[in-house]
């Protein structure tokens, strides 16, 4: 039976995308070595298929761009909340390891000396942390200690950790006074040893050194802003010192998440590293956002 160009050009189409049987493919190919007609039919549905392809790759490519900006914010925001939360817990840990200072009584802290030099200190059931300062003397003449002790939430009803004994002058170095400090600034309390002021008052002050700190992030933020506005028309150098301004802004925002207005503190050292913390936190969060927001006017453009 002769096969008609009309049948083939019926099949063209399929066989163009290779879904033919191989005997259907070959009655094709036959039939195309004698037929210039349906070679140039051939040819022009090749031509189409390409060109329809090739404008569904195009018509898809906003599509694409379109997805890939979603998974981009996706992510962006599953980082600010990463990040949120991150300084969430910080705040939170901070609060609840915050010493609460104990005042000095038999109940919290007791002196006792053994084997004739070493001096025992005992805590109570309440204290949970303690600090002890030497704040003076020698070896010939005794060294002057100061201790305060407190209790935090945190070792008091989760970890369940209290203080213990511990043994003041280990290597045997000799002791002369012992003091023990308040939080609220009054007068230290002689609890071991001789008094060495006259009035019988002495008051350990609380550590400033994070004000200072303050004022010298303060100072920078006014520096940035001084050259931010000279550079305001060099785009490229703008921007970085646009980047470096933003730490010491974090530093301050991160000072008054922990301190609030006060900037005198007994565990000045610990406050100072939360502070560092939440400050990296806040400024990856920045960089996020700043990111996040470069992503929107791409998204208008």
């Amino acid at each position: 039976m002769k096969v008609t160009c009309n049948v083939i050009r019926d099949l063209i189409p399929l066989y163009v995308e290779n879904m033919l049987s191989d005997d259907s493919r070959k009655l094709i190919e036959e039939h195309l070595k004698n037929c210039p007609d349906c070679n140039s039919f051939l040819k022009n549905n090749i031509e189409e298929s390409y060109t329809t392809v090739s404008n569904t790759v195009e018509d898809a490519r906003p599509l694409v761009k379109i997805k890939k900006r979603l998974q981009k914010r996706r992510l962006l925001a599953i980082i600010i909340s990463f990040l949120v939360t991150a300084v969430f817990m910080t705040l939170l840990f901070s609060y609840l390891t915050a010493p609460e200072y104990l005042k000095n009584n038999q109940k919290n802290v007791t002196v006792q000396k053994i084997d004739n030099s070493k001096i025992l200190l005992k805590f109570g059931s309440k204290v949970n942390g303690y600090e002890i300062v030497r704040t003076g003397g020698n070896q010939k003449s005794g060294y002057i200690y100061s201790l305060t002790a407190w209790s935090t939430i945190w070792d008091t009803k989760i970890r369940k950790q209290k203080a213990g004994n511990v043994i003041l002058n280990a290597k045997g170095e000799k002791v002369k006074s012992i003091y023990y400090y308040h939080e609220d600034g009054s007068e230290d309390k002689l609890i071991y040893g001789k008094e060495l002021y006259k009035d019988g008052e002495s008051v350990t002050l609380p550590r400033l050194f994070l004000m200072y700190y303050l004022l010298i992030a303060i100072i920078l933020i006014i520096i940035g802003s001084i050259l931010l506005f000279a550079f305001r028309k060099k785009r490229q150098l703008f921007r970085k010192i646009l980047y470096i301004w933003f730490l010491p802004i974090c530093y301050v925002v991160s000072d008054f998440m922990i301190n609030g207005l006060s900037q005198s503190s007994y565990s000045a050292e610990k406050k100072f590293f939360e502070i560092l913390l939440i400050m990296m936190i806040l400024y990856l969060i920045l960089l996020v956002v700043i990111e996040f927001f470069k992503g929107q006017k791409e998204t208008v453009k």
